[in-house]
């Protein structure tokens, strides 16, 4: 039963406020399908071979905050961003991927903003295209 639109949007808004443990196993699964599909077009463009320019990481940066802050406090933490990092390039390893986070996390505060997040993921996207 696919959901009308006006059902979508409070689904959708539900989703981005309540926390993760909270949501019903039919909203974890929604979730999981944008955050694969999300992936999906970041991979294509890596293999594409195109370059990424900080303000399209930035970009991207922005819609997977969109997806990934279940919490809705606009920001990401560490296991938010390994999550997209991981999905994108499983070779790659968390040691790394955490240095640039603390890097880019310039308040301290263990969670990235969006620029703050784009410059960690552009950084990221930089040496997935290098290995």
């Amino acid at each position: 039963m696919r959901l009308n639109t006006e059902e979508e949007q409070a689904d959708n808004q539900e989703i981005k406020t309540k926390p993760a443990a909270q949501l019903t196993k039919a909203q974890k699964k929604k979730l999981r399908e944008k955050k694969n599909k999300y992936v999906k077009e970041i991979k294509a463009k890596i293999e594409s071979g195109e370059e990424f320019t900080a303000d399209q990481a930035t970009e991207l940066a922005n819609k997977w905050i969109e997806i990934a802050d279940v919490d809705g406090n606009g920001t990401i933490d560490f296991n938010e961003f390994w999550d997209l990092c991981e999905k994108l390039d499983d070779s790659l390893e968390q040691g790394s991927v955490k240095e640039l986070f603390a890097n880019a996390d310039a308040s301290g505060n263990g969670e990235l903003a969006a620029a703050e997040f784009g410059s960690a993921l552009y950084e990221t996207l930089k040496i997935m295209k290098n290995e």
